[in-house]
């Protein structure tokens, strides 16, 4: 039974990851055609956040000790 019940959940977490990637991808691209990509840089975070959580990882950051403060980035 319980092999079952994960088949089901991968199923649906697939199914739900999938229908996520194509519609908020193309949408990202439109965005960033005509808008600048600081504008929304925080939806593509948002987006890469919800693509790791639906595929099931666990995200953990860890900071060094003389890293940059949290929420900005250099590039």
């Amino acid at each position: 039974m319980r092999k079952v019940w994960l088949a089901i959940r991968s199923a649906i977490l697939w199914s739900l990851s999938i229908l996520h990637f194509f519609i908020v991808a193309p949408t990202l691209v439109l965005l960033g055609i005509f808008l600048d990509a600081r504008k929304h840089d925080w939806l593509q975070r948002t987006f890469c956040r919800r693509i790791a959580f639906l595929s099931g990882a666990r995200v953990e950051i860890v900071r060094s000790g003389g890293s940059m403060p949290a929420g900005r980035v250099s590039l």
